[in-house]
């Protein structure tokens, strides 16, 4: 199926001669419960489904502890995990410290599995029609 999107039309009324533009929009879809991710994760490891809620917990927290210690994690065909921050520009090099902090925030790497899915993941349109938003 892939990705899918609408046609769109929008009205940009802040403008003094309100042109009409036109935009696509994705569908999106209701998210994989993760009771149905461990459901189907124990029917093809022929595990349990309490013992894989418990493999796939322990893994989420072991990530969580090395996030917290500062390290990147990699999760084999998944991609990477790695604690990242910005900060802001100061004018001397004393006030360059840890209150300069403007984000942190944790940024996933794709694996080459999950590159290439979106490389070649279809993209169609649904439907001819638009919607009118202002």
């Amino acid at each position: 199926m892939g990705l899918q999107f609408r046609k769109t039309k929008r009205v940009l009324g802040y403008k003094e001669e309100k042109p009409e533009v036109y935009k696509i929009a994705q569908v999106t879809y209701p998210m994989v419960t993760f009771d149905q991710l461990v459901k189907e994760c124990s029917i093809s490891c022929g595990m349990n489904g309490s013992q894989t809620r418990g493999v796939i917990d322990a893994l989420a927290d072991r990530l969580v502890h090395y996030l917290e210690l500062g390290f990147g994690v990699r999760v084999g065909k998944i991609g990477s995990f790695k604690p990242v921050f910005t900060s802001i520009v100061t004018q001397t090099l004393d006030d360059a410290n840890a209150n300069t902090i403007k984000t942190k925030k944790v940024t996933f790497f794709p694996g080459k599995n999950f590159r290439d899915l979106m490389t070649e993941m279809p993209v169609t349109a649904i439907g001819e029609s638009y919607d009118v938003k202002d």
